[in-house]
C-alpha cells in the first residue's frame, strides 16, 4: 500500500474489497511552511492538529470506509495485490 497499490487478503468472501492509503489533501487556506514529511508521507500541522494517512477499505458495496486491522489481519500471510477492473 506504502507504494500505491491496493492489496486484498485471498480469503475474503466479497468480490471486489480492497484495501488502500488516503494522505490528507492540502489545506490552500493555510499558511506556507506547515507540510511536514511523515514515512513519505505528506502531514499537515498546525497547533497539536496533525492529519495523518489512513488505511480505507472499498465495500463489497462499491463504498469506502475507514479500516482498521485485527490482530489476525495483521499477521496473515495470504495478503495480495488486488486487481482492480
Amino acid at each position: 500500500m506504502r507504494a500505491g497499490e491496493k492489496v486484498c487478503r485471498s480469503g475474503w468472501n466479497g468480490k471486489g474489497m480492497w484495501l488502500g492509503i488516503a494522505a490528507p489533501s492540502p489545506r490552500t487556506n493555510e499558511p506556507p511552511g506547515i507540510w511536514q514529511d511523515w514515512e513519505g508521507y505528506k502531514t499537515f500541522r498546525t497547533d497539536d492538529a496533525v492529519d495523518l494517512p489512513f488505511i480505507y477499505m472499498r465495500t463489497v458495496t462499491g463504498q469506502v470506509v475507514p479500516w482498521l486491522a485485527s490482530q489476525t489481519d495483521m499477521l496473515a500471510e495470504d495478503w495480495e495485490i488486488a486487481e482492480i477492473a
